[in-house]
């Protein structure tokens, strides 16, 4: 069999004997196939190149494949439990057996590949990411975990995405409209109550631009980790935030009020705090706006034959549900995370690959706390610069608040309904094991993309309905405010004694 210069140089690169090996070299879009005839050695292939990256070292004499896709890994994982069964020296495939693709950002964004041991991929020393830039995208929305969401996925689980913040961007959303191909078809959005996001994103905006008798060093922008040194130069925004609104997000949640005189400006005030967009914003490419689009057609499609790309949208919810000690993000964060690899490599794979994640896990974690005045605390949080006790809404901000926000709301509760084809007003389904209340919090959006009901199908089912339950959670707090038929936030609120959590 003749063997081109290519073939010899790649065989003597894996295990320098060429007599021993058989090699078919693809040049589309699959990867090497490498056979020899001893232990299996399995490589999962995140790139979609031509050709696969060379390990640097392998042990002589092991078989080896490479897999692409979660079919791929079964029939190989099949396959070397065969053989080993069969094998008269009794050895089996192991973790380090099994090589990943380690994908690593280098300078001027570009991304060098090598394959390493599952170990070593997961070694606290190791840059390796799993590479899902190209299939999924993650809409960071602004003080809502976003930051801890990027620090954890990125750092922890070793997974690389593509992130937008902190505003939509127009050509990533285009793109995702226009189901174009290499287009991501995995939609991900962090969401939290409106209203504390809202009240977190002033207080945030608050601290980073510099008081008049500020003693921090002055900039004009950027600093945003090191707002314990650096300020930003705004006079500005230090007018609207520090004496229009006396440091209080009250006062302009009652601004906000659609009996208030000077709201039309509040409004205005509003959209300068810059991390709290709108949630409908960040989705506004899953609101329907064509009335001829007919929405029980369209429900009754297929989602991945839609008008749009996307063909799993993964909300991931911050929420300290009332009685809970602390919220169920980072577990959010975890089974995502899996999620993500069992799509890529199906779950037996994602199953093997996670086993090496404890021991990595505690490193990780401490290099992404941010020290200050002595003690470890998270990044890109007001509350890890200043001792403040933040001040309490009042009911009537809280009010105006909640109905400047009502989409946002109603949008929320769009991913918790089940839609039915028969229906142009969608019903609520309740989803959490309670039969009987069937009813919904409060109204929800009508013109939505279908997809939007998948916002918690995603992950175990156990995960799903926390997924769901902290959603919940959100619309329960502030649901009562949305009830115009009491009249006016002044109305409702002097009417009615409130038990404040």
């Amino acid at each position: 069999m003749p063997w081109t210069r290519n073939t010899l140089n790649l065989s003597r690169l894996v295990c320098g004997r060429t007599s021993r090996l058989a090699i078919s070299v693809y040049t589309a879009s699959l990867t090497a196939l490498v056979l020899f005839t001893s232990n299996a050695l399995i490589l999962f292939s995140l790139s979609s190149s031509s050709s696969s990256p060379s390990p640097s070292s392998l042990p002589e004499g092991q078989q080896y494949q490479t897999v692409r896709t979660k079919n791929d890994w079964i029939h190989a994982h099949n396959v070397n439990h065969s053989s080993s069964r069969s094998n008269s020296t009794g050895n089996t495939t192991s973790d380090e057996h099994i090589l990943l693709v380690c994908s690593i950002r280098t300078k001027g964004a570009q991304v060098s590949e090598s394959l390493v041991s599952i170990p070593e991929f997961y070694s606290p020393e190791s840059k390796c990411k799993h590479n899902f830039r190209s299939s999924v995208v993650f809409f960071h929305v602004g003080k809502a975990g976003g930051g801890t969401a990027i620090g954890q996925l990125s750092g922890t689980h070793r997974t690389h995405l593509q992130y937008v913040h902190p505003k939509p961007n127009p050509k990533i959303v285009q793109a995702l409209k226009s189901n174009a191909k290499d287009t991501p078809d995995t939609l991900i959005i962090n969401v939290r109550d409106p209203i504390d996001r809202f009240v977190s994103a002033f207080r945030w905006k608050l601290l980073r631009t510099c008081a008049p008798n500020d003693t921090r060093q002055k900039t004009k922008r950027g600093g945003a980790h090191m707002v314990d040194t650096l300020c930003e130069v705004s006079p500005e925004q230090n007018q609207i935030l520090r004496e229009t609104y006396e440091g209080n997000p009250s006062i302009l949640g009652e601004a906000l009020c659609d009996d208030f005189k000077g709201r039309e400006k509040a409004l205005v005030d509003a959209r300068t705090i810059t991390h709290s967009t709108k949630l409908i914003e960040w989705l506004d490419l899953l609101i329907i706006k064509d009335n001829s689009v007919n929405l029980p057609s369209l429900l009754s499609s297929n989602l991945s034959a839609s008008s749009i790309g996307i063909s799993d949208f993964m909300a991931l919810p911050l929420e300290m549900q009332l009685g809970s000690e602390k919220s169920l993000f980072e577990q959010h964060l975890k089974h995502l995370a899996h999620t993500l690899i069992h799509k890529k490599y199906g779950k037996d794979a994602m199953e093997k690959i996670m086993t090496q994640l404890e021991p990595s896990q505690r490193n990780v974690k401490r290099k992404l706390k941010l020290k200050v005045n002595g003690k470890e605390r998270a990044r890109h949080s007001a509350s890890t610069y200043t001792n403040e006790t933040p001040p309490v809404l009042t009911p009537l901000g809280e009010c105006c608040l909640a109905r400047y926000f009502e989409d946002d709301y109603r949008l929320i509760q769009s991913m918790l309904v089940t839609p039915s084809p028969e229906e142009t007003t969608l019903s609520w389904e309740n989803g959490y094991g309670d039969k009987k209340a069937e009813k919904k919090i409060i109204h929800p959006l009508e013109n939505v993309h279908p997809i939007l009901h998948k916002a918690c199908s995603w992950g175990e089912e156990s995960q799903q309905e926390l997924c769901r339950s902290d959603l919940l959670s959100i619309l329960k707090r502030r649901a009562h405010y949305l009830d115009r038929s009491v009249g006016s936030c002044s109305d409702l609120v002097s009417k009615t004694k409130y038990s404040r959590r």
